[in-house]
């Protein structure tokens, strides 16, 4: 099994749903600019339903990237407009044991320790994007496909403090109005 690790990436900084036709704007403007990447993530949680999934009512979210062959399972906790991030690497036995309800040892199985219940797979999402440098960090276009929907979003992260002038500058450079940004794992639920 590969080492645990916290997450290295810059926090989120702006976050903002957008059309599909604004994507296509977005990614001709950044044409040039940026890779492209394709990730796969699996959600987990104690039931399918929104309502009765233990995780999600405990503000967290499990996850399993793949990408090219290999599993990174993700544990999100959200406290408010912040969340924290870990991962750990997980092999393909890890993998499979995660569809019989049972969630490898290390740092992500403790924090979720209450769960008096297995998890199981509630759906997946495929997301393909496009890292640019912009301002002192790094913007992201994303296209999610999801339950036969496609939803598309923006983020910026970024190491450094951002003040809200900044944010408002890049906004207006982006041309996009902000709109709340759902969650993919509430795209698999159609909230």
């Amino acid at each position: 099994m590969k080492r645990e690790k916290k997450y290295g990436k810059p926090p989120c900084r702006l976050k903002i749903k957008i059309t599909g036709e604004e994507f296509l704007i977005l990614v001709k403007k950044f044409e040039y600019r940026g890779d492209w990447s394709e990730v796969f993530y699996l959600y987990f949680d104690t039931d399918d339903c929104q309502n009765k999934a233990d995780l999600y009512s405990q503000q967290f979210r499990l996850r399993v990237r793949e990408r090219k062959g290999e599993y990174s399972l993700e544990l999100k906790k959200y406290k408010g407009e912040k969340h924290v991030e870990m991962s750990q690497w997980i092999s393909d036995e890890e993998f499979r044991l995660l569809f019989q309800g049972l969630v490898p040892n290390g740092e992500i199985r403790r924090n979720i320790s209450f769960l008096q219940k297995p998890v199981r797979c509630i759906g997946l999402a495929n997301t393909v994007r496009k890292k640019i440098h912009f301002h002192h960090g790094i913007l992201v276009l994303d296209q999610t496909h999801c339950n036969a929907h496609t939803y598309y979003g923006i983020e910026f992260r970024s190491d450094e403090a951002v003040s809200p002038e900044i944010i408002q500058e890049i906004q207006s450079q982006l041309n996009v109005p902000m709109r709340e940004y759902q969650l993919k794992i509430e795209e698999l639920w159609g909230t």
